[in-house]
């Protein structure tokens, strides 16, 4: 699983990605959220939501689920995992998506993340060779 470090000072800060993922697949990508200083930002309390759609107009999303503590998430060490299950996309076709992660603290809403996802049809039988951060 490929991770992502953002520096988060309480500002948005919208880190660009290009994501792959195989159709039939689970898709996962580690972030790891760190404070001005390099340590692990707590995210203890905190919401987070992933959110997909067809293009950044369209107001339906594809996915649009909260990430919650617990499991491969450790909130409290400032990690979490963007997590997309095979099911997720059985509906539609394979082609280029839009995603946002947002993360929702006392101090207000952020936009942590966001890019485009590329689904496409399987062609190896591994899947890491089936995901990654492409540029």
């Amino acid at each position: 699983m490929q991770t992502t470090r953002i520096t988060f000072t309480g500002e948005e800060i919208r880190t660009r990605l290009r994501l792959r993922m195989a159709r039939g697949t689970t898709f996962k990508h580690r972030f790891e959220l760190l404070d001005e200083n390099g340590s692990p930002f707590d995210l203890t309390g905190a919401s987070i939501v992933l959110a997909v759609k067809q293009t950044p107009d369209t107001d339906a999303f594809i996915i649009r689920k909260q990430i919650v503590d617990g499991g491969e998430n450790d909130f409290a060490g400032g990690k979490f995992v963007m997590y997309i299950a095979p099911e997720d996309f059985e509906r539609v076709s394979a082609g280029w998506y839009v995603f946002g992660i947002s993360l929702a603290l006392s101090a207000g809403t952020f936009e942590l993340s966001a890019g485009d996802l590329l689904t496409y049809e399987p062609i190896g039988s591994s899947p890491e060779s089936n995901q990654r951060v492409i540029s």
